[in-house]
């Protein structure tokens, strides 16, 4: 039995470009989520192709609804809403042979042609460094799955997602839907292709297998925050946060996952700073 779990982001879909592509209430945000929908397709289909049994989709851009339930390939299943405290992958733990991440984007200050660039929440965060690498979301998902022995098999979404993926794994197993040349333009691959290279290139990953990946510990995290006040309620929690300085905290734990749920700690901690 091959159960595989399909992580989707929204801002690495080919041809997306801007904030109201990736907003409801938006006409464009309407034809981003077919883009985004035919992506998520091609890597189920891939994904049977390769031999999986039971294949899982988590959407977990923005408010979570922007994949069309109705119009997902009816064989796979669906993992709805955020989990606590794995907020990223809910129920990743329940023995899945492999992660597949659609749709990533880069993090912010990797490059500066990063499409759409931020980490997590780019209102609350300018930048989250992990044992010195500056993260995005594909590698705290690959992480977070590395804790459960869930390998990485597949990647696709924009320049920067791809290369931040290859400083843990080289070689991982890829589609580059664009290229990224700012904040807000990016050079698109025609997307038949890019739907097509999926379908093929899950297909491939799921037949060979990935890697399990995890940072070595223990587990040093800096976190930089836009505003100074969303930095300052740290303070209320000495014990989980060693150090701020100005907008940067930093502090270490023994494992990913308790470096994890500080981040998001400190996100909600962020909230009540507003």
């Amino acid at each position: 039995m091959k159960k595989i779990y399909i992580a989707v982001d929204m801002e690495g879909a080919a041809s997306i470009f801007s904030d109201q592509e990736t907003s409801p209430g938006h006409h464009a945000y309407d034809e981003a989520r077919k883009q985004l929908l035919s992506e998520v397709n091609a890597a189920v289909e891939g994904a049977f192709r390769g031999g999986a049994d039971e294949v899982y989709v988590h959407d977990y851009h923005g408010g979570l609804h922007n994949l069309n339930v109705n119009d997902l390939d009816d064989r796979a299943g669906q993992v709805r809403g955020h989990g606590m405290p794995n907020v990223h992958l809910p129920g990743i733990e329940d023995h899945f042979d492999g992660l597949l991440v659609v749709g990533a984007h880069g993090p912010k200050h990797d490059s500066d042609t990063n499409t759409l660039a931020h980490v997590i929440n780019g209102g609350v965060f300018d930048f989250i460094e992990i044992n010195g690498i500056n993260v995005g979301e594909a590698i705290i998902d690959a992480w977070l799955a590395g804790i459960w022995d869930v390998p990485l098999l597949f990647v696709t979404g924009e320049t920067g997602a791809v290369r931040e993926t290859q400083r843990i794994y080289p070689d991982v197993p890829h589609v580059i839907t664009k290229h990224g040349l700012h904040y807000h333009a990016a050079i698109s691959r025609p997307v038949s292709q890019v739907i097509e290279d999926i379908r093929w290139g899950v297909e491939s990953a799921v037949k060979k297998g990935g890697k399990v990946l995890v940072p070595s510990q223990p587990v040093e995290v800096t976190i930089r925050f836009n505003k100074l006040k969303h930095a300052g309620v740290c303070d209320l929690l000495p014990e989980c946060f060693d150090e701020r300085r100005g907008k940067t905290v930093h502090y270490t734990t023994e494992d990913f996952f308790t470096a994890y749920r500080r981040i998001l700690a400190a996100l909600l901690l962020a909230g009540f700073a507003d």
